[in-house]
């Protein structure tokens, strides 16, 4: 595991290691191919509870705490960098090598959250998705709040209709009290 000296002589590169003496041709070095890592999700939370994603989507209502544990596949001993974002939230990509991403009362709506992972500064690779999407409660939805609003202007013409009539009978109360 650990590297104590590399030669290169005569297209080979000769490494000593605390194991022994490796032996690379250089045409191997340079053919090689860097293999980007690829990125996956691996857990899901709503409210610090396990949400069983498998449909491809994370589907939930009401405010609450969406945590979004994710990973990826790395041949190398470099760490992965992410960069991700929630489309709908976020406005630029964050960048960093934190695996856990926590979110905080969504207002309702649909959202994506896009991922992408790398070694170093090598190229990101394919991005990822996950579909969110946060159903409004029966007070956020718009025709509960147009209820709301024509029962409330209904309750208000009634008042005031029953004032009105009141107002009428107390007038011809006094007419009739007049005349007599």
């Amino acid at each position: 595991n650990d590297i104590n000296d590399m030669v290169c002589q005569e297209n080979t590169l000769y490494i000593a290691t605390d194991d022994g003496l490796i032996l690379i041709p250089v045409e191997d070095c340079i053919d090689a191919q860097v293999l980007t890592p690829k990125p996956y999700f691996s857990k899901v939370y709503l409210d610090e509870i396990d949400y069983n994603f498998n449909s491809g989507a994370v589907v939930f209502k009401d405010k609450r705490r969406l945590t979004i544990e994710f990973g990826s596949q790395n041949y190398s001993s470099f760490p992965s960098n992410y960069s991700y974002m929630l489309e709908g939230i976020d406005k630029n990509w964050i960048e960093g090598n934190e695996l856990r991403v926590v979110y905080l009362n969504l207002p309702p709506g649909k959202y994506t959250f896009k991922l992408k992972a790398r070694k170093g500064m090598e190229d990101y690779s394919e991005l990822i998705e996950l579909p969110i999407r946060v159903k409004p409660t029966l007070f956020q939805r718009k025709s509960t709040l147009v209820i709301l609003s024509l029962l409330i202007a209904l309750l208000i013409y009634r008042i005031v209709r029953f004032i009105y009539r009141i107002q009428i009978k107390k007038k011809e109360t006094d007419n009739l009290l007049i005349t007599l």
